[in-house]
């Protein structure tokens, strides 16, 4: 069994002092390009990063994103490709 690590990453401080919180979540693949495609959101509050962590759109990329690559087959590029049309009208 391992331990998974936290996803929510905290920064050094900028040059103004301050601290600031971020995740990368996986998007899926671009349909147009096929490269892999990351989310990335930098947050003021370890709050609004958890808040933001835990949307269900989020939640959905990873759990999905997760099964597909387990599973493989042939419809794996189509679902990757709606998910990542999901997650830009979501997460912009």
């Amino acid at each position: 069994m391992s331990i998974l690590s936290d996803p929510i990453k905290k920064l050094p401080p900028n040059l103004k002092g301050k601290v600031r919180y971020r995740f990368v979540v996986d998007a899926g693949i671009d349909p147009e390009t096929g490269k892999r495609k990351q989310l990335r959101r930098t947050f003021d509050s370890l709050k609004e990063a958890r808040a933001e962590y835990a949307n269900p759109a989020i939640s959905v990329s990873r759990t999905l994103l997760k099964s597909m690559w387990k599973s493989g087959g042939t419809g794996r590029r189509h679902m990757v490709a709606c998910v990542v049309k999901v997650m830009s009208r979501v997460v912009v």
